[in-house]
């Protein structure tokens, strides 16, 4: 049976017209120079049978850096006309011809053997692009045969599958090997299977192996190929991978080409047809699409669409963007888990906090610059906003600067109107965002905001730093039982931590990794919550999501730990959360005045006064 080839079909980012368009104004300008070019492709997703899809192609992917390496030309012309009438037949036997060089006398370098050529014409004042790609591939006569069947990869000896499987997640860009005992070699050499890379959606091989075959039958004088269609990721295990023998019925001194007329030649075909099956170019018609606002917004997409393509395919990407954090703290673990939240194409996030940017923010916190401590300093969510506006200018950044009432911290009577706003701003924000990241710089500011999370069923994820060790933790909603909070390992009641403090009691004294460290890992077990399909309740464990992740960068490693909620906890204990409901922010007040109040309502007073009377009853004796 005669081996069909699967062609290439052409995808072009807009990112690279982009990159284009820029070169073509600030460099080029009339100058109509080729263009060394790049372009890359992979296994593909899914592989079906011939019948099934018979349209489908191999995807080769031109990115935004496809104008800094070079396995390809691009052509360029400063009119229309001259595209349409530009000799496209010289063009593409010139880079047939070196690609029989390649063939030939190269030492078997893929990216020779498959030079594409491209050709362009770009309207920048319209961005629109009329481009028309060509794969020259050298006809071979006789055409190459198949033996038999193409087989599952999977009928290999295993311990040869797993060796090459290894060898080949190492290999950077390489399309094609030998396996030599078990071993991949390059191409120039001589081996017992052909590993081809293989871009083809179907059983039959991809378009990049006819000149890879081709150099097999010129330069190693072979006329029977044993081939390994690699069809899976690099490093995986090899499901959808076939193999199968090609077989060339031509003597060894035969050239094995179709000549062209009037040249001694080889003949050669590729041109790209467009999206009707016919050979004429094809246009991209960007408009605003090239606003720089717009591929920014595409780009931050790229990844976390890459990443339910190949590795999670049912991850919830519109229904982890929709949603709204909020933040409270805007220092450095505020400032890493907002620029992480970025990362996972979240849109809206809000900032909580009443400090102002001072000179020792900016090497630790990312959403501040030296500029933003002058004058006093800006005001820290104001300073983190505009920043994350000019990272990524599609988000919603919004920051309150409240003070957040404390237990222990006294509210005298001027101040008592704002700190009742400020329970109700902070209340507004639980009941308009879908979660909360709390990464405060005292025990007591965690108060209320764990409290308004049981209060609201909001879930909150917890990030505190010790010296070189972290705690990332999310906190139970819900009725009881639940998983405990931050209070509720705690057998007093939080107070006034933030008086009568030494210098290095001032500062957040950390290594600096270990903020973006655990707020990372805040983050990400944020997400992971908002993607389950029982969000904040969602069970520990394998299936679900751990309740608290310890860190030490002491010992560079990480636990992950759970505990239940605390009947008498002095913030999320039933009778605390029925206090804030019954008289919500006249009680919160009262806790500020006197933090003893928790203690008594939570039962935690009499806890001790038991245990005290227990000790006395004790009898020490050396009998005993």
């Amino acid at each position: 049976m005669v081996v069909q080839f699967v062609p290439f079909v052409s995808l072009v980012e807009p990112a690279f017209w982009h990159a284009y368009a820029r070169l073509k104004l600030d460099e080029l300008r009339l100058d109509d120079s080729q263009i060394p070019i790049s372009a890359t492709y992979s296994p593909p997703l899914a592989v079906c049978e011939d019948e099934a899809d018979g349209a489908a192609g191999c995807t080769l992917r031109v990115g935004a850096d496809g104008l800094h390496a070079k396995s390809g030309r691009l052509v360029q012309f400063n009119t229309l006309q001259a595209f349409k009438s530009a000799d496209k037949a010289s063009l593409f036997y010139d880079t047939a011809n070196r690609i029989y060089r390649a063939v030939r006398d190269s030492g078997g370098d893929t990216a020779s053997l498959n030079e594409f050529l491209l050709l362009v014409y770009g309207d920048i004042k319209t961005h629109r692009y009329y481009y028309w790609f060509a794969f020259p591939a050298l006809l071979s006569d006789p055409p190459w045969k198949l033996e038999g069947e193409w087989e599952s990869a999977t009928c290999l000896d295993k311990q040869l599958l797993s060796k090459v499987t290894t060898q080949l997640a190492a290999q950077a860009h390489g399309a094609a090997f030998w396996i030599n005992k078990g071993t991949l070699v390059p191409l120039c050499d001589r081996g017992d299977i052909l590993l081809f890379v293989d871009p083809s959606p179907l059983l039959a091989p991809g378009w990049p192996l006819r000149n890879i075959l081709a150099y097999c039958a010129v330069h190693l004088k072979m006329r029977r190929v044993r081939v390994l269609c690699w069809k899976d990721v690099p490093g995986a295990e090899p499901h959808r991978s076939v193999i199968g023998t090609l077989a060339l019925d031509a003597a060894e001194d035969a050239l094995c080409f179709t000549p062209r007329p009037d040249t001694a030649l080889p003949d050669a075909v590729g041109w790209e047809r467009n999206s009707h099956g016919r050979l004429a170019p094809k246009t991209a018609s960007l408009g605003d699409l090239l606003d720089p606002k717009v591929l920014a917004e595409r780009a931050v997409s790229l990844n976390l669409q890459l990443m339910r393509w190949r590795m999670v395919p049912d991850l919830p990407l519109e229904q982890i963007q929709a949603a709204r954090v909020l933040i409270i703290g805007a220092g450095t673990l505020g400032s890493y888990a907002a620029r992480t939240l970025l990362g996972w194409g979240i849109r809206h996030i809000s900032f909580v906090d009443n400090g102002r940017v001072s000179y020792t923010n900016p090497v630790r916190q990312p959403l501040y610059e030296f500029s933003d401590c002058l004058s006093g300093g800006r005001l820290k969510v104001e300073a983190a906003c505009d920043t994350l506006q000019r990272v990524f200018p599609s988000v919603s950044a919004e920051g309150y600067d409240l003070e957040v009432p404390m237990p222990g911290h006294p509210v005298s009577d001027a101040d008592m109107e704002r700190m009742l706003d400020s329970v109700e701003t902070l209340e507004r924000l639980y009941d308009s965002h879908d979660a909360v990241i709390l990464g405060t710089d005292s025990r007591e500011s965690r108060w209320l905001p764990t409290l308004l999370g049981i209060a609201k069923g909001v879930p909150v994820v917890n990030a505190a730093l010790g010296f070189d060790t972290f705690v990332v933790m999310r906190h139970g909603v819900g009725d009881a039982p639940r998983l405990g909070c931050y209070f509720c390992s705690d057998v007093v009641a939080p107070t006034n931590s933030l008086v009568d403090r030494t210098l290095d009691q001032m500062c957040t004294v950390s290594r600096p990794g270990l903020a973006a460290i655990a707020a990372a890992t805040a983050v990400e077990l944020l997400v992971t919550l908002l993607q389950h399909p029982q969000r904040a309740n969602a069970p520990t464990g394998e299936d679900g999501a751990p309740h608290q992740i310890r860190g030490s960068l002491g010992a560079f490693s990480t636990v992950s730990a759970e505990c239940s909620s605390f009947w008498g906890c002095t913030a999320c204990s039933p009778s605390i959360v029925q206090a804030y409901k019954k008289r919500g922010g006249d009680f919160v007040i009262e806790v500020c005045k006197d933090a003893g109040v928790l203690e008594h309502i939570s039962g935690l007073d009499t806890l001790k006064r038991e245990t005290d009377a227990l000790s006395l009853d004790i009898d020490w004796t050396d009998s005993e």
